[in-house]
């Protein structure tokens, strides 16, 4: 359960439309479009002391589901891309375990992911292992994945892909469990269409939207992660589904997940505070987000692979709707189909 500090939250007083174009809080103008969706009483305004008790109840959570998801003898470690969800876990865990443990990162040669997870794995002082995995891996793996998942849609292939080259990695470097940052973007407001519907519709419109997500995410994505990591007799642990801290996210003010600040919408607003805490380097506490499909470079290859494919069933067929999502979609479904 989650306690409200005694400084609790001060809510912004009754707001009036002052401008076209800006939005005034108190004394400090906003730099943010006005939006007649926009419900400015639901942006919080809280001190620095009600701020830090809300991360330091995270932080136990946090740490509670994590220390109570592994047995004495997991040897463990963590899909890591370096960014702010699955640092923080790395950084949880090496403040439990003494001894140094694995960090796994994938993606092709070029992948936005790789240089991160360098940059936080040094900064943790963690060993890092890359996966590189190419144009013919994907190719050649891409029918025994999709069989695994059993979802066939192009965002549930390129998670699964990139979960089975990280996962099998790691059982290749003798790790019985492996944790994932998964369910953080669902609970805190990472996605860019959360701030969308924040700032076009409000914060009732934007929870909305992040609930469905994270029902999503239990009935459909975790299924479909559990069995590529299955598939290597891993162990996939995902803190941040732990149900204490679900139930925490849904009772906490809106504007520890989606806060406005300098004008801007702050995403994960309580995850970056943490991480800050955690003396995590400002890339990392920073760092936008960035989806796995396009950290790890596997979205340009299913794209790739989608317009070779189409180029020889349907040569008419301009490169623009091969690469579509729509087509990248009827691609797999073929694939698997065959």
């Amino acid at each position: 359960m989650i306690v409200h500090p005694a400084s609790a939250v001060t809510q912004m007083p009754s707001c009036h439309r002052v401008s076209d174009q800006w939005i005034f809080s108190l004394s400090m103008q906003i730099n943010l479009p006005m939006h007649s969706g926009l419900d400015i009483k639901t942006c919080a305004i809280m001190t620095k002391e009600t701020l830090t008790d809300y991360t330091q109840q995270l932080k136990t959570l946090l740490t509670d589901a994590i220390s109570s998801s592994l047995k004495s003898q997991d040897n463990f470690g963590v899909l890591f891309s370096g960014g702010l969800d699955s640092s923080i876990l790395a950084a949880l865990l090496a403040s439990l375990y003494s001894e140094p443990f694995p960090l796994f990162v994938t993606g092709i040669t070029a992948a936005k992911d790789i240089p991160q997870a360098r940059l936080s794995a040094s900064h943790l002082n963690l060993p890092l292992t890359i996966r590189i995995f190419t144009h013919d891996d994907v190719k050649e793996k891409l029918r025994q994945i999709l069989s695994i998942c059993g979802v066939v849609d192009l965002l549930h292939a390129e998670l699964a892909i990139s979960f089975f080259f990280a996962t099998e990695c790691a059982s290749q470097n003798n790790v019985t469990t492996v944790f994932s940052g998964q369910g953080a973007d669902e609970l805190f407001g990472g996605y860019a269409r959360h701030e969308r519907h924040f700032i076009e519709s409000g914060s009732e419109k934007a929870s909305v939207e992040m609930r469905s997500d994270l029902k999503k995410l239990q009935e459909v994505t975790f299924p479909c992660l559990q069995a590529v990591v299955n598939h290597f007799g891993l162990k996939l642990t995902t803190p941040y589904s732990d149900t204490s801290l679900i139930e925490y996210s849904r009772n906490l003010p809106f504007s520890c997940k989606l806060n406005l600040s300098s004008g801007e919408v702050v995403r994960k607003q309580l995850l970056r505070q943490l991480a800050q805490e955690l003396g995590l380097p400002s890339q990392v506490v920073n760092a936008p987000k960035r989806a796995v499909q396009y950290g790890s470079g596997v979205h340009r290859i299913l794209t790739d692979l989608a317009t070779e494919y189409w180029s020889e069933k349907e040569p008419t067929l301009s490169a623009r709707k091969a690469r579509s999502h729509t087509r990248i979609n009827q691609f797999l479904a073929r694939i698997n189909d065959e």
